[in-house]
C-alpha cells in the first residue's frame, strides 16, 4: 500500500513538474510573443510616423507642384501676352511703315508733278509779256506762287543761283553767252554793267534743295562767258 501511495505521489509530482515546465515554456513563449507584438507595434508606429511624414511631404510636394504649375502657367500667359503684344506692335509698325512709304512715294510723285508744272509755267511766263493786265500771265504767276508756297510748307527750298558764280554742285550749265549776246537778246537775262567770272545770268530751270540740305535737283543755267566777263570786270 505504501508503495502504491508513493508511486502515485511521485507520478503526481512529476505531472506537476511537467505542467510547471509547460507553464514556464508557455510564459516564455507568451513573453516572446508579447515582445514580438510590442516590436511589431513599434514598427507599425514607426511606419505610421513615416507614412504621416511621407503624407505631409507628399502634401507639401503637391502644394508646391500646384503652386509651381500655377506660376509656370502664369509665366506662360504673360509670355504669350508679351509675344502677342510684340506681334501686334510689329504688325502695326510694319503697317505704319508701309503707309509712310506709300505716303512718301505719293509725296515724291506729287513733287515731281508740281516741278513739271512749275517748269511749264516758267516757260510760259518767259514767253509772255510781263504785264499785270494779261490774264494768262497773272494766272500763271498765281499758280507759281501757290506751288512755291506748297514747296515751302513741305521743306523744299529754291536754290538761289541767279547772279552768283556758277557752282557745278548746285547747277548745270547748258549754255554760255557773251555780254553782247545778252544785250542783243530778246530773252530775259540778268542785266549788269559788270559780271563775276562764270556768273549765272539766266535760270532756265529752277533748282531745289530739301530742308536737310540734300539736293533735290540741280538748276539748269546760262552763264557769262569767261573771257568776256573778265574783260568787263577789268574795264
Amino acid at each position: 500500500m505504501f508503495w502504491k501511495s508513493w508511486f502515485k505521489k511521485k507520478f503526481k509530482n512529476q505531472m506537476i513538474e511537467e505542467l510547471e515546465r509547460k507553464i514556464i515554456r508557455l510564459e516564455e513563449e507568451h513573453m516572446t510573443i508579447t515582445n514580438g507584438l510590442e516590436k511589431i507595434d513599434e514598427e507599425i508606429y514607426k511606419l505610421g510616423e513615416q507614412l504621416s511624414q511621407s503624407s505631409e511631404k507628399i502634401d507639401r510636394g503637391s502644394r508646391l507642384q500646384y503652386k509651381t504649375a500655377n506660376d509656370i502657367i502664369g509665366k506662360i500667359k504673360k509670355l504669350d501676352y508679351s509675344i502677342k503684344e510684340k506681334w501686334d506692335f510689329q504688325t502695326k509698325y510694319e503697317f505704319e511703315l508701309k503707309q509712310k512709304e506709300n505716303l512718301v512715294g505719293n509725296i515724291q510723285l506729287l513733287v515731281q508733278v508740281l516741278l513739271k508744272m512749275l517748269d511749264d509755267i516758267d516757260i510760259a511766263c518767259d514767253k509772255e509779256i510781263n504785264n499785270d493786265e494779261d490774264n494768262w500771265y497773272r494766272l500763271h504767276k498765281m499758280w507759281e506762287i501757290q506751288i512755291m508756297e506748297t514747296f515751302d510748307n513741305i521743306g523744299i527750298k529754291e536754290i538761289e543761283v541767279l547772279g552768283t558764280t556758277f557752282d557745278p554742285l548746285l547747277s548745270e550749265a547748258i549754255d554760255t553767252m557773251t555780254l553782247e549776246e545778252i544785250r542783243s537778246s530778246d530773252g530775259i537775262f540778268l542785266q549788269k554793267d559788270k559780271y563775276l567770272p562764270f556768273e549765272v545770268v539766266k535760270v532756265v530751270r529752277r533748282g531745289f534743295m530739301l530742308s536737310d540740305g540734300s539736293l533735290l535737283r540741280k538748276a539748269k543755267v546760262i552763264t557769262i562767258k569767261e573771257e568776256r566777263g573778265y574783260e568787263k570786270n577789268k574795264g
